[in-house]
């Protein structure tokens, strides 16, 4: 799979992955934009919004806390300015 406009627009980092407590989704934003987070399972049933709001410009960081989770997959939506990308994401324990 190739990087996509949107990883390269945001310089978008995922970090560490597979995590086994808090992942780090890192991205450099260009402009003030909304900017919405969501984890799903593996069958892609949504858990959780993990963020939902406006940031600033410059590097932004949002944290998803496995705490509470099973290990397992997941992916993480990540949608700003009319865009998404979707991230797996492994958690264990």
């Amino acid at each position: 799979i190739g990087t996509s406009h949107l990883e390269n627009m945001f310089k978008l980092k995922v970090f560490p992955n597979p995590f086994n407590t808090n992942l780090t989704i890192q991205m450099s934003m260009p402009k003030r934009d909304i900017v919405y987070i969501n984890l799903y399972d593996s069958k892609g049933v949504f858990i959780k919004r993990v963020f939902e709001g406006e940031k600033m410009p410059g590097v932004q960081n949002f944290t998803i806390d496995g705490g509470t989770l099973a290990n397992g997959t997941y992916f993480t939506e990540i949608f700003v300015n009319g865009q998404s990308l979707l991230r797996k994401i492994v958690l264990q324990k």
